[in-house]
């Protein structure tokens, strides 16, 4: 999920924290390499304002944005070092992203039926996705 920094300070009080959630990452978009963002604020053309973003809530895991686009009011991000692509077969698609020549398989809906996020499917090899699903 992408955090933002906030300015710590809020009536004379620290917050409790430092970075708040932006968003959930739901998908890839396209060939291009963009996610697709589903924004959790009033007006997600802040993000074209936003040059850094967070994948953590201490602010450990920075990850740039090249750009920002729409589609639909949604935000779509390109993120700096990141090529993704979305892998489809007849029932399901996932997502296959490139990080420093290794790729990573990412399904962000699969298994995520209940309140807490399932992160299961995360930064899967190949073999294991095989293992969930045939391409």
């Amino acid at each position: 999920m992408p955090h933002l920094p906030v300015d710590g300070k809020r009536k004379g009080k620290r917050m409790r924290k430092e970075y708040i959630e932006a968003g959930k990452i739901v998908t890839t978009h396209g060939v291009k390499g963009e996610v697709k963002l589903y924004p959790w604020c009033d007006d997600p053309e802040m993000f074209l304002d936003i040059e850094t973003i967070y994948l953590d809530a201490k602010g450990q895991k920075p990850m740039t944005l090249e750009g920002v686009r729409f589609a639909k009011e949604m935000p779509l991000l390109k993120l700096e070092g990141i090529d993704c692509y979305a892998l489809p077969n007849a029932t399901h698609i996932w997502t296959v992203a490139t990080l420093d020549g290794t790729d990573y398989h990412i399904d962000t809906t699969w298994g995520d039926s209940g309140p807490a996020p399932n992160y299961d499917y995360f930064a899967m090899t190949a073999e294991e996705s095989w293992q969930h699903h045939s391409w």
